[in-house]
């Protein structure tokens, strides 16, 4: 699904940053037109792809396709007033930071075939 999400933004004409596992994962996702790959097993928090990349600020939309614990790294990633779109909003997560940073989560219902592709 992140995959067609980085063809849907980039035809859009948003600069796409896209969070990946390992460096083929990467290529992948710069031939689909990201602009950035972050690797996230190399980078060492949040904090610092947002500081290399916004300046700090957070980026205006984050799609997250893990969602549970992993909204938490997208709500860091958000910037203030901006919006988290989740293809899996199942969490336990405290959501007080939707508050603090004035962000909107957005849920988006994805429909399985019979074996589990969507």
């Amino acid at each position: 699904m992140g995959h067609v999400a980085v063809q849907l933004a980039k035809s859009s004409g948003a600069r796409v940053a896209t969070t990946v596992s390992t460096a083929d994962a990467a290529a992948l996702a710069r031939s689909l037109g990201a602009d950035e790959a972050i690797n996230f097993r190399c980078e060492l928090t949040v904090a610092a792809y947002i500081d290399r990349l916004t300046a700090g600020h957070g980026f205006d939309v984050v799609f997250d396709t893990i969602g549970g614990n992993n909204l938490k790294n997208s709500f860091a990633a958000t910037a203030y007033e901006d919006r988290v779109v989740t293809t899996n909003a199942g969490t336990t997560q405290d959501l007080s930071l939707l508050q603090t940073k004035a962000f909107s989560l957005h849920g988006v219902h994805a429909v399985a075939d019979a074996e589990g592709h969507r």
